[in-house]
């Protein structure tokens, strides 16, 4: 009997420690990919049709919504409204989205801004590899003087080479002042050029 019960509690104790075991690595293997270097983009277009996930405000001030008031193409957009705040680079930031080392790539994408409290405002592409920031690549700027119209900005860059290369898409703003605005962005495309 003291057998049968000393066997019963060395089995439970392995199947617990098994458990426990499989938990921590199950665990772990979550922790390791965080929300920055988790991807649900890739290359290629967005047209904003079905929704705006993966695609992220900066601030409890700036919002970020699908809109059918204005768009490009199809039937809907990315609405941007709020205020991004002194201290922050851009109103919204993609989640990132893996590139090929070594290649070249096109960004070609639509804004039209209905009101800003500054002089600017364009796309910007951060550059990562490893899960740590390289640079940034400016595009063409928003031309302010005409305003509520639909305008093309576009940029150029090289992907390093190595292993884990990922770019984020920005919406950027004038960094050491509050900026408020209502700009609306659509049918942007990613583009290997070579």
């Amino acid at each position: 009997m003291k057998r049968l019960l000393l066997l019963c509690v060395l089995s439970f104790l392995l199947i617990y420690v098994a458990g426990v075991t499989g938990c921590k690595n199950s665990s772990q293997k979550e922790n390791a990919v965080s929300p920055q270097t988790s991807v649900s983009l890739k290359e290629g277009d967005y047209t904003f049709e079905d929704s705006v996930a993966g695609w992220n405000a900066l601030g409890k001030e700036v919002s970020v919504s699908q809109s059918t008031e204005k768009f490009h193409d199809g039937k809907a957009s990315l609405k941007i409204s709020g205020t991004g705040k002194a201290g922050v680079y851009s109103f919204l930031r993609s989640d990132r989205i893996p590139l090929s080392p070594g290649k070249h790539y096109t960004f070609k994408g639509w804004m039209l801004i209905d009101s800003i409290s500054s002089k600017n405002a364009d796309f910007k592409l951060e550059l990562h590899q490893e899960g740590k920031w390289l640079q940034n690549i400016e595009t063409t700027q928003y031309d302010v003087g005409k305003k509520g119209t639909w305008q093309e900005l576009s940029g150029k860059f090289a992907a390093p080479t190595g292993k884990d290369v990922a770019v984020s898409i920005c919406v950027e703003k004038a960094y050491d002042e509050d900026v408020n605005a209502v700009i609306y962005v659509d049918a942007l495309s990613l583009q290997k050029a070579d």
